[in-house]
């Protein structure tokens, strides 16, 4: 009798199982790895590099009333509250020089109280966008960066909301609001007007019809030689200086103009509407090149010193929230992006090695609306007197931004 022959070791077809589900696992393994990886990378590419902080403290009269804004040339941040301004380097935030202001005669707006000039040469301190609460005019005292002293002052006949230095440094643009009574009601009239710089004179007005409701907003072009103006029905009109004519309209967006910008060429123009909508316009001949939608309230945009970036940041509904965003132009692709939860950008920048400053605050968390009305019924009730506004340090800092770690060209 023939003896039957056992199987050595495990069945092969055991064996090529084990084998394959092995084989499944490290090919598994291998996806979710690349899978990290591609995830990092895709991220990574859109998010904003972080490549220097630098934090410092600001004594401030009204904490909660404060400024803070670049030079043109970068060098140099100016932050402050209504009583003084501080300019601080922006490469290590080293204080320059303090300079403290009579709050009897000025009082700062914390958005427009502090623009520098085009060559970064002069700052301009007002009380434009506070004049009609606190005084029937407005006024501009300009300031020598180098030395603090007094260059000139511009004193405005009504109160004020918006002005802008002219690039060639020897004008000054205002959106100046007057009301008038006439027949038993108030009207209120608007104007833009030339103011001469260091004379403080005005020169001439913009004969902007008055069934045209124009917004306090407008920008110089780079070179100097013309004004874009926003208004109220989003269209944007462009003046040619000092002729003080209507060159050319832009029609595209319906909602109202908030900001506007030109690209360093002067070729683009960029302009922000109420609804968050960011316009871009080829100004030769005012096409509309393309339309980003944003669902955030923009509150400033910049270009890149080549025009190939554009920047803008927008702060939360209380807040205590702020998000930067990157394009490329032409083709309005988002390159990077970045959100915080505890700082309050107050100004962008793009300095001359095409990497990307912001500067701001940080904040605290808002208390919840229940403790406030608490609060505010314990006072009542106890008759309790409200507390002063303390005096504090607010931690300021500046980030600066590796825009080259973006992959900007070229990136999918």
């Amino acid at each position: 009798m023939e003896a039957t022959k056992q199987p050595i070791g495990e069945p092969i077809t055991t064996r090529v199982a084990r084998l394959s589900e092995g084989l499944r696992r490290l090919l598994l393994l291998d996806a979710l790895i690349v899978l990290v990886v591609a995830t990092v990378v895709y991220f990574g590419r859109f998010s904003l590099v972080t490549v220097s902080e630098v934090e410092f403290s600001e004594y401030m009269a009204s904490p909660t009333i404060i400024f803070s804004t670049f030079s043109p040339d970068t060098k140099i941040v100016a932050t402050g509250s209504e009583c003084q301004i501080n300019l601080r380097k922006t490469s290590d935030g080293e204080a320059l020089r303090r300079h403290p202001l009579d709050t009897g005669k000025s009082r700062l707006d914390g958005r427009f109280g502090v623009s520098f000039s085009s060559d970064s040469r002069l700052i301009a301190v007002s009380d434009i966008g506070l004049g009609r609460y606190f005084q029937p005019g407005s006024r501009i005292e300009f300031f020598s960066v180098a030395s603090g002293n007094f260059v000139c002052s511009i004193q405005l006949q009504h109160s004020a909301s918006y002005y802008a230095i002219s690039p060639r440094v020897n004008q000054v643009a205002v959106f100046e609001e007057e009301w008038v009574s006439r027949a038993g009601s108030r009207e209120r009239k608007v104007r833009v007007g030339f103011w001469s710089v260091p004379e403080g004179k005005l020169m001439f007005t913009l004969p902007i019809p008055e069934q045209i409701e124009i917004r306090p907003m407008f920008a110089y072009a780079p070179d100097g030689e013309s004004l874009a103006v926003g208004h109220s029905d989003g269209t944007i009109s462009l003046w040619q200086l000092p002729e003080a004519q209507c060159i050319r309209v832009f029609r595209g967006p319906t909602e109202p103009v908030s900001l506007i910008a030109f690209s360093p060429g002067g070729d683009i123009m960029a302009s922000v509407h109420s609804e968050g909508a960011i316009a871009l316009w080829r100004v030769s001949d005012g096409t509309l090149i393309d339309v980003i939608k944003s669902k955030s309230n923009i509150a400033q945009i910049v270009f890149s010193p080549k025009g190939a970036l554009l920047a803008a940041y927008s702060v939360g509904e209380h807040r205590a929230e702020s998000t930067i965003w990157v394009w490329r132009l032409p083709d309005s692709r988002l390159v990077a992006s970045r959100t915080w939860h505890n700082w309050e950008v107050h100004s962008l920048a793009f300095a001359s090695d095409n990497e990307l400053l912001a500067v701001g605050r940080i904040t605290r968390q808002p208390r919840p609306a229940w403790v406030l009305f608490l609060e505010d019924w314990l006072d009542k009730i106890f008759r309790r007197r409200p507390a002063e506004p303390p005096m504090d340090h607010c931690g300021c800092f500046a980030i600066r931004f590796s825009i080259q770690k973006m992959r900007v060209r070229g990136s999918r």
